[in-house]
């Protein structure tokens, strides 16, 4: 009887430990706010800080001390050098051509205190590092948020952008995309990536275009409605006999 205990016992466990290797990984869920203008583009992440560096390739532990909390004066120091290695086996090309984008910075916050991130502007004061650093302080990188961004200068800003991730090993990425140009949101969708996925967004038309073009067409519908509520009212002229 005790062998029987135990056989069920020992398959009870293996099933579940099989079970437990065979359940795929939870995906990670990120946002990325692109900033398209004329001649720059700017890519701005948010991304849970442990999965920094199942997404990149390495992660955001430079910004610990010997205790595994975050080192303040450190942050002081200036954290886009880690955020240059960070993005380092991320590839982009703009056009068709290999852009080179620089770190503007990086920086981790309180999930209770977390800044927006909806437009440009909210990303910029996410990666600002003097923001609020003093509010992470004694925190490890499990209970907070990671903020990255890049910038490039001098290229086709509103030309066909492609991202390419660099292979991790990772769980499928569910990426929030809000893309802007000068300012105004042209896309918002969630595309979710594999491992070593490319992300693609195609030339965008200007804003200004796009509200030229339709406030042409607001025009002239407009000018037809007048027209077809005018026309019956015009009265016909008398033809003398």
């Amino acid at each position: 009887m005790y062998r029987v205990v135990m056989r069920t016992i020992k398959t009870f466990l293996g099933v579940v430990c099989a079970t437990a290797l065979a359940a795929p990984a939870l995906a990670t869920d990120a946002t990325l706010i692109v900033d398209r203008r004329a001649e720059s583009v700017a890519l701005y992440f948010k991304i849970p800080a442990t999965e920094v560096s199942s997404v990149f390739g390495t992660g955001a532990e430079g910004l610990l001390g010997a205790d595994g909390t975050v080192d303040v004066p450190r942050l002081y120091d200036g954290t886009f050098p880690l955020a240059d290695d960070i993005f380092s086996t991320t590839t982009v090309s703009l056009g068709g051509e290999a852009t080179p984008f620089e770190a503007l910075s990086m920086m981790v916050h309180d999930p209770d205190v977390l800044p927006d991130f909806a437009m440009p502007y909210d990303a910029e004061l996410s990666i600002a590092v003097c923001t609020s650093p003093e509010t992470v302080q004694n925190m490890t990188l499990q209970t907070l948020e990671g903020y990255l961004g890049y910038f490039a200068w001098k290229v086709d800003g509103l030309a066909e952008l492609q991202m390419t991730l660099p292979e991790t090993g990772r769980a499928p990425l569910n990426l929030r995309v809000r893309e802007f140009v000068d300012h105004v949101e042209v896309w918002d969708q969630t595309v979710t990536l594999p491992d070593g996925g490319v992300l693609t967004l195609t030339a965008p038309e200007p804003p200004a275009q796009a509200s030229v073009g339709w406030l042409a067409f607001v025009a002239l519908g407009f000018g037809a409605f007048a027209a077809g509520m005018i026309w019956p009212r015009t009265p016909k002229r008398k033809v003398a006999t």
